[in-house]
């Protein structure tokens, strides 16, 4: 919590010269608008005695105007320029924080609720450090320079006509921590919404395939119902601020009128007096009246920043060591020693007692059936989750001691799921490595049999894919995902049962590709598909998280034991 107070407050700091320099401007202003009274009192003086010689002072008043309409447009550039640049620097902050997070994350912060808090909560607070502070310095400058005016020229009729004002500032306390209180739970249920919408958009055509249109628009209906209602309980407060003070601004008006008009009668002030006191009161009004709006603002930003202070503040549970190192020689060996592994959330054990040594070069094929424990093995194999301390070496060194960013560069994965950007086919291929040259994406496509498919494209390479690849087959997707870790140039490459959605004659063929270049990559196929491992140096059988096989295709065919199980249903699944 402290932690991310302070980066609001540096990022503040860095703008403190914007914030000078605009609270300067606002004195100025502050100091040009106490001179309108002074100078109208004056004008009243010389037409009572003098009136020819009120006209250079007409001329200066309308001066003045003048020059205070500059000036206050060039304070509030000052002031609200600092909002959107701490605004854009806190997104980046947020964005660089989310891609160190794991799985716990965003079991608390699902992408929509991520999305929801990174831009209108974030929006929130840019109007805080923005127009809040402007309202906030507006309202001290002009209340400390009219309430010192209005004393010097009658403080008995400036603590009458004042005293409403303070009796409202005991409601506006109130009615400002009820304001936080809603504007919360108003940014969370919209944050909820968001979640929603992000999934139920994302499998929108699944959703219409089971026929869920009524239920699916009925939960949207709830949701959409607990946004509103809590934007109606944050409309009843703010429907009580903007009358509140435009109530105690017709009050004190009326005051300065009744009290002040007799005082005028019985000569205890002057009617310059009078009309220069009033020109004051007016400069009250003004951040009175706005001082409903600046709550609102200062609420809302204090609610939105307490949701972002949850999100920035989410400990990240992989970090990169003090002495972190990566090895001089990097040729892509692996092995695993005496790895048990559950997850935090969980007691059960997922992973036990695990023992691999891969040479650099070779190619390991790990099966099983499904919740065996396979991709649990490749996020502990890649660091996406943390194993215990020396279970995990790569190049004979502990994968916790290695810099992320090496070990990122040196291990290229390709999973279950395939992410496509939303953009050209190349771009997709070349992503991690945007200046691989079109000779090595076309190598690579080759290699993953995409070529072919490619080329029958009109745009070929520049063919734009859709949103997350939607104009591509499932299997096209897959090899595209192969080549494009082919052109991270990883010493290691794992690919975690990537190949379902292609045939078993495509599977074969992309198999051996990887094998004849197997004296430059390490490769770890992770498969349900028995058909993919077969070219491997060594395979491993988990059931239930433990190695229960190891051997050849070969010798755990004679061995008569699961593989061979497993093999016999699939082929006669395939014969059939």
């Amino acid at each position: 919590m402290k932690a991310t107070k302070s980066l609001l407050f540096i990022e503040g700091l860095k703008e403190r010269r914007s914030y000078g320099l605009g609270s300067l401007l606002l004195l100025v202003a502050t100091l040009l608008s106490l001179a309108v009274p002074w100078t109208l009192k004056l004008i009243v003086e010389r037409l009572e005695s003098e009136p020819l010689t009120a006209i250079p002072l007409a001329f200066v008043l309308i001066g003045l105007a003048l020059v205070l309409g500059v000036v206050r447009v060039a304070s509030r550039v000052c002031l609200f320029d600092p909002g959107r640049r701490v605004e854009y620097q806190l997104r980046a902050q947020i964005f660089s924080s989310v891609l160190l997070q794991q799985r716990q994350f965003f079991r608390s912060f699902p992408v929509g609720e991520v999305m929801s808090r990174a831009t209108t909560d974030l929006g929130q607070v840019r109007l805080f450090l923005g127009p809040g502070v402007l309202g906030i310095m507006n309202a001290l400058f002009g209340y400390a320079g009219a309430l010192v005016a209005c004393i010097s020229i009658s403080p008995q009729l400036t603590a009458l006509t004042v005293a409403p004002y303070i009796c409202v500032l005991l409601v506006l306390s109130w009615l400002a921590r009820q304001l936080g209180k809603r504007f919360h739970a108003q940014l969370a249920e919209a944050g909820r919404l968001t979640r929603f919408l992000q999934g139920a958009i994302s499998g929108v055509a699944l959703l219409r395939a089971h026929a869920e249109e009524d239920a699916i628009t009925a939960r949207f209906d709830k949701h959409n119902l607990a946004v509103h209602s809590a934007g109606w309980q944050v409309a009843q407060i703010r429907a009580l601020l903007f009358p509140l003070m435009a109530a105690v601004t017709s009050i004190g008006a009326m005051f300065t009128l009744l009290f002040g008009g007799r005082a005028v009668v019985q000569a205890e002030i002057s009617l310059a007096d009078f009309i220069a006191f009033t020109g004051y009161l007016h400069l009250l009004a003004g951040p009175t009246i706005s001082l409903g709006w600046v709550i609102a603002i200062v609420a809302r930003g204090k609610a939105a920043w307490r949701r972002l202070d949850a999100l920035l503040s989410f400990p990240p549970n992989i970090t990169e060591a003090v002495d972190a190192e990566a090895p001089a020689k990097r040729n892509g060996a692996i092995r695993v020693e005496n790895l048990s592994f559950n997850y935090p959330d969980d007691d059960a054990a997922v992973l036990q007692d695990i023992n691999i040594d891969l040479a650099a070069g070779g190619m390991l094929g790990v099966v099983g059936k499904v919740a065996s424990g396979k991709t649990t093995l490749v996020r502990l194999l890649t660091r996406l989750e943390e194993p215990p301390k020396g279970g995990v070496l790569l190049d004979g060194q502990p994968i916790e001691r290695w810099p992320i960013r090496d070990l990122r560069a040196h291990v290229a994965v390709v999973p279950q799921e395939v992410f496509l950007l939303t953009d050209r086919l190349d771009r997709n291929l070349a992503l991690g490595r945007l200046d691989a040259p079109a000779e090595e994406l076309e190598a690579a496509a080759k290699t993953a049999e995409l070529h072919g498919d490619i080329m029958t494209f009109s745009d070929k390479y520049s063919t734009e894919v859709g949103e997350r690849g939607l104009t591509l087959s499932g299997g096209q997707r897959q090899r595209l995902a192969i080549a494009r870790a082919l052109i991270h140039r990883g010493r290691v490459l794992i690919l975690d049962d990537c190949l379902s959605a292609v045939d078993v004659a495509t599977e074969r063929s992309i198999i051996k590709h990887l094998r004849d270049e197997a004296s430059q990559q390490t490769t770890v196929v992770i498969s349900t598909r028995l058909s993919a491992v077969v070219e491997a140096d060594e395979i491993i059988v988990l059931d239930e998280g433990r190695i229960c096989e190891r051997g050849t295709h070969h010798q755990l065919l004679r061995a008569a034991g699961m593989y061979a199980q497993l093999w016999s249903e699939q082929r006669q699944k395939e014969a059939s």
